[in-house]
Protein backbone atom coordinates (compact mmCIF):
# COMPACT_ATOMS: atom_id res chain seq x y z
CA UNK A 1 0.00 0.00 0.00
CA UNK A 2 1.34 3.42 -0.73
CA UNK A 3 1.53 6.77 0.97
CA UNK A 4 -2.57 7.41 0.67
CA UNK A 5 -3.66 11.25 0.69
CA UNK A 6 -7.98 11.36 1.44
CA UNK A 7 -9.29 13.34 -1.12
CA UNK A 8 -13.10 14.45 -1.56
CA UNK A 9 -13.55 11.45 -3.91
CA UNK A 10 -12.34 8.75 -1.35
CA UNK A 11 -14.90 10.31 0.66
CA UNK A 12 -17.97 10.48 -1.28
CA UNK A 13 -17.59 6.59 -2.81
CA UNK A 14 -16.97 5.97 1.18
CA UNK A 15 -19.26 4.26 3.71
CA UNK A 16 -20.67 6.06 6.32
CA UNK A 17 -22.25 3.13 8.40
CA UNK A 18 -21.59 -0.07 9.87
CA UNK A 19 -24.25 -2.85 10.45
CA UNK A 20 -24.38 -3.63 13.81
CA UNK A 21 -23.63 -7.11 13.14
CA UNK A 22 -19.90 -6.41 11.53
CA UNK A 23 -19.21 -4.37 14.23
CA UNK A 24 -19.84 -7.03 16.56
CA UNK A 25 -17.97 -9.49 14.56
CA UNK A 26 -15.01 -6.83 14.12
CA UNK A 27 -15.16 -6.22 17.96
CA UNK A 28 -15.20 -9.79 18.47
CA UNK A 29 -11.93 -10.38 16.41
CA UNK A 30 -9.87 -7.52 18.17
CA UNK A 31 -11.22 -8.91 21.63
CA UNK A 32 -10.07 -12.17 21.05
CA UNK A 33 -6.69 -11.37 19.25
CA UNK A 34 -5.15 -8.05 20.82
CA UNK A 35 -4.45 -9.79 23.86
CA UNK A 36 -0.92 -9.95 25.74
CA UNK A 37 1.09 -11.45 28.51
CA UNK A 38 2.24 -8.50 30.52
CA UNK A 39 5.65 -9.57 32.93
CA UNK A 40 5.55 -8.05 36.28
CA UNK A 41 9.06 -7.03 38.14
CA UNK A 42 9.06 -5.61 41.41
CA UNK A 43 11.62 -5.19 44.23
CA UNK A 44 11.35 -3.97 47.92
CA UNK A 45 13.95 -2.41 48.39
CA UNK A 46 17.16 -4.12 46.67
CA UNK A 47 14.86 -7.65 47.07
CA UNK A 48 12.82 -8.57 44.21
CA UNK A 49 9.30 -9.70 44.68
CA UNK A 50 7.48 -12.35 42.85
CA UNK A 51 4.28 -10.71 41.20
CA UNK A 52 1.90 -12.54 39.05
CA UNK A 53 2.04 -12.10 35.57
CA UNK A 54 -1.30 -10.76 34.15
CA UNK A 55 -3.09 -10.13 31.01
CA UNK A 56 -3.26 -6.46 28.93
CA UNK A 57 -4.21 -5.03 25.81
CA UNK A 58 -1.77 -5.56 22.44
CA UNK A 59 -1.95 -1.50 21.86
CA UNK A 60 0.38 -2.21 19.08
CA UNK A 61 -1.84 -4.99 17.02
CA UNK A 62 -4.91 -3.00 17.91
CA UNK A 63 -4.17 -0.40 16.33
CA UNK A 64 -3.37 -2.03 12.82
CA UNK A 65 -6.92 -3.71 13.53
CA UNK A 66 -8.74 -0.55 13.45
CA UNK A 67 -7.04 0.86 10.87
CA UNK A 68 -7.50 -1.53 8.83
CA UNK A 69 -11.00 -1.81 9.39
CA UNK A 70 -11.37 2.27 8.44
CA UNK A 71 -9.61 1.67 5.79
CA UNK A 72 -11.14 -1.32 4.21
CA UNK A 73 -14.85 -1.22 5.69
CA UNK A 74 -15.06 2.86 5.61
CA UNK A 75 -13.02 4.32 3.08
CA UNK A 76 -13.31 0.92 0.41
CA UNK A 77 -9.45 1.03 0.02
CA UNK A 78 -8.57 -3.19 -0.69
CA UNK A 79 -4.74 -4.63 1.12
CA UNK A 80 -3.16 -7.73 1.42
CA UNK A 81 -4.11 -8.36 4.60
CA UNK A 82 -1.43 -9.70 7.30
CA UNK A 83 -1.56 -12.80 9.09
CA UNK A 84 -4.53 -14.60 7.26
CA UNK A 85 -6.91 -11.96 8.01
CA UNK A 86 -9.43 -9.90 6.39
CA UNK A 87 -8.29 -6.62 7.71
CA UNK A 88 -5.27 -6.64 9.70
CA UNK A 89 -2.64 -4.23 8.42
CA UNK A 90 0.42 -5.22 8.25
CA UNK A 91 3.18 -3.31 10.22
CA UNK A 92 4.86 -1.69 6.64
CA UNK A 93 1.31 -0.73 5.39
CA UNK A 94 0.28 0.69 8.58
CA UNK A 95 2.86 3.17 8.97
CA UNK A 96 2.23 3.79 5.27
CA UNK A 97 -1.26 4.62 5.47
CA UNK A 98 -0.46 6.23 9.41
CA UNK A 99 1.87 8.28 7.57
CA UNK A 100 -1.55 9.89 5.33
CA UNK A 101 -3.03 11.00 8.73
CA UNK A 102 -6.74 9.43 7.64
CA UNK A 103 -8.55 10.55 10.58
CA UNK A 104 -6.84 14.30 10.10
CA UNK A 105 -7.48 14.46 6.89
CA UNK A 106 -11.54 13.77 7.30
CA UNK A 107 -11.44 15.87 9.99
CA UNK A 108 -10.23 18.68 7.66
CA UNK A 109 -12.66 17.31 4.93
CA UNK A 110 -15.84 18.69 7.48
CA UNK A 111 -15.42 22.41 6.20
CA UNK A 112 -15.99 21.55 2.51
CA UNK A 113 -19.65 21.53 2.36
CA UNK A 114 -19.60 18.59 0.01
CA UNK A 115 -18.08 16.18 1.99
CA UNK A 116 -18.92 17.78 5.46
CA UNK A 117 -22.46 15.20 6.53
CA UNK A 118 -20.67 12.42 5.38
CA UNK A 119 -17.54 12.77 7.37
CA UNK A 120 -19.24 13.55 10.09
CA UNK A 121 -21.13 10.40 9.68
CA UNK A 122 -18.43 8.21 8.95
CA UNK A 123 -16.29 9.69 12.01
CA UNK A 124 -19.22 9.37 14.32
CA UNK A 125 -19.73 5.67 13.50
CA UNK A 126 -16.38 4.61 13.15
CA UNK A 127 -16.01 6.23 17.19
CA UNK A 128 -18.98 3.66 18.04
CA UNK A 129 -16.74 0.97 16.11
CA UNK A 130 -14.10 1.72 18.31
CA UNK A 131 -15.53 2.17 21.61
CA UNK A 132 -17.06 -1.35 21.32
CA UNK A 133 -13.88 -2.66 20.40
CA UNK A 134 -12.62 -1.05 23.59
CA UNK A 135 -15.78 -2.68 25.45
CA UNK A 136 -15.05 -6.10 24.43
CA UNK A 137 -11.47 -6.21 24.89
CA UNK A 138 -11.44 -4.81 28.55
CA UNK A 139 -14.38 -7.29 29.03
CA UNK A 140 -12.05 -10.22 27.83
CA UNK A 141 -9.19 -8.76 29.57
CA UNK A 142 -10.55 -8.19 32.91
CA UNK A 143 -12.35 -11.92 32.71
CA UNK A 144 -8.63 -13.23 32.09
CA UNK A 145 -7.37 -11.72 35.13
CA UNK A 146 -10.48 -12.86 37.53
CA UNK A 147 -9.18 -14.93 40.40
CA UNK A 148 -12.12 -17.02 40.81
CA UNK A 149 -12.42 -17.61 36.81
CA UNK A 150 -8.77 -18.72 36.59
CA UNK A 151 -9.62 -20.96 39.36
CA UNK A 152 -12.63 -22.52 37.86
CA UNK A 153 -10.77 -22.89 34.81
CA UNK A 154 -7.60 -24.89 36.59
CA UNK A 155 -9.79 -26.73 37.87
CA UNK A 156 -11.50 -27.31 34.60
CA UNK A 157 -8.25 -28.22 33.26
CA UNK A 158 -8.15 -30.66 35.90
CA UNK A 159 -11.17 -33.11 34.66
CA UNK A 160 -10.12 -33.25 31.24
CA UNK A 161 -11.70 -36.86 29.34
CA UNK A 162 -8.26 -38.52 29.93
CA UNK A 163 -8.01 -37.85 33.77
CA UNK A 164 -11.69 -38.81 34.10
CA UNK A 165 -11.41 -42.30 32.87
CA UNK A 166 -7.94 -42.28 34.85
CA UNK A 167 -10.09 -41.81 38.13
CA UNK A 168 -12.90 -44.41 36.92
CA UNK A 169 -10.17 -46.67 36.44
CA UNK A 170 -8.94 -46.28 39.89
CA UNK A 171 -12.09 -46.44 41.39
CA UNK A 172 -12.90 -49.68 39.60
CA UNK A 173 -9.68 -51.13 41.13
CA UNK A 174 -9.96 -49.44 44.46
CA UNK A 175 -13.18 -51.72 44.19
CA UNK A 176 -12.02 -55.06 43.50
CA UNK A 177 -9.36 -54.84 46.60
CA UNK A 178 -12.55 -53.57 48.85
CA UNK A 179 -14.54 -56.56 47.53
CA UNK A 180 -10.83 -58.90 48.00
CA UNK A 181 -10.42 -58.06 51.47
CA UNK A 182 -13.70 -58.26 52.53
CA UNK A 183 -13.96 -62.05 51.48
CA UNK A 184 -10.82 -62.43 52.94
CA UNK A 185 -12.31 -61.22 56.53
CA UNK A 186 -15.21 -63.36 56.17
CA UNK A 187 -13.07 -66.81 55.68
CA UNK A 188 -10.75 -65.68 58.33
CA UNK A 189 -14.43 -65.34 60.82
CA UNK A 190 -15.88 -68.71 59.23
CA UNK A 191 -11.87 -70.02 60.34
CA UNK A 192 -12.39 -68.95 63.88
CA UNK A 193 -15.62 -70.23 63.91
CA UNK A 194 -14.98 -74.10 62.82
CA UNK A 195 -12.11 -73.60 65.54
CA UNK A 196 -13.77 -72.90 68.39
CA UNK A 197 -16.32 -75.29 67.74
CA UNK A 198 -13.73 -78.39 66.77
CA UNK A 199 -12.37 -77.15 70.42
CA UNK A 200 -15.80 -77.38 72.23
CA UNK A 201 -16.30 -81.03 70.35
CA UNK A 202 -13.15 -82.00 71.38
CA UNK A 203 -13.44 -80.98 75.01
CA UNK A 204 -16.99 -82.35 75.38
CA UNK A 205 -15.48 -85.74 74.10
CA UNK A 206 -13.13 -86.08 76.74
CA UNK A 207 -14.63 -88.50 79.62
CA UNK A 208 -15.02 -87.44 82.82
CA UNK A 209 -15.00 -89.76 86.03
CA UNK A 210 -16.48 -87.82 89.21
CA UNK A 211 -15.14 -89.84 92.07
CA UNK A 212 -11.87 -89.95 90.70
CA UNK A 213 -11.88 -85.77 89.86
CA UNK A 214 -13.45 -85.49 93.94
CA UNK A 215 -10.13 -87.36 94.61
CA UNK A 216 -7.61 -85.67 92.88
CA UNK A 217 -9.22 -82.16 93.93
CA UNK A 218 -9.01 -83.68 97.99
CA UNK A 219 -4.99 -84.39 97.35
CA UNK A 220 -4.51 -81.52 95.84
CA UNK A 221 -6.01 -79.53 98.86
CA UNK A 222 -4.09 -81.65 101.45
CA UNK A 223 -0.93 -81.04 99.42
CA UNK A 224 -2.12 -77.30 99.82
CA UNK A 225 -2.58 -77.87 103.93
CA UNK A 226 0.86 -79.17 104.18
CA UNK A 227 2.60 -76.43 102.48
CA UNK A 228 1.11 -73.76 104.81
CA UNK A 229 1.56 -76.01 108.11
CA UNK A 230 5.75 -75.95 106.81
CA UNK A 231 5.42 -72.18 106.12
CA UNK A 232 4.21 -71.83 109.92
CA UNK A 233 6.60 -74.05 111.58
CA UNK A 234 9.58 -72.45 109.64
CA UNK A 235 8.16 -69.23 111.16
CA UNK A 236 8.08 -70.31 114.93
CA UNK A 237 11.78 -71.67 114.19
CA UNK A 238 13.07 -68.74 113.51
CA UNK A 239 11.27 -66.94 116.16
CA UNK A 240 12.75 -69.21 118.90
Amino acid sequence: MQTLTITKETVKKAETYLPLAKKSEIAAEIARTCITLIETRMTVGNLPVEVPDYTGTDTALKARYLLGALYKFYLGIEFEPAEGTDFLLSEDDYDRAGASHPLNALERLKADKETKDKCFDLLRDYKELCEMCRTALADNIAARNNPVLNYLAAQAMTFTPEAMKQLSNAEKHLRKEIDKLRRTGAQAQEAIREHNEGHAEALAAIPIDPEAYAKAAEARLARLGGLADNEQGDKAADGA
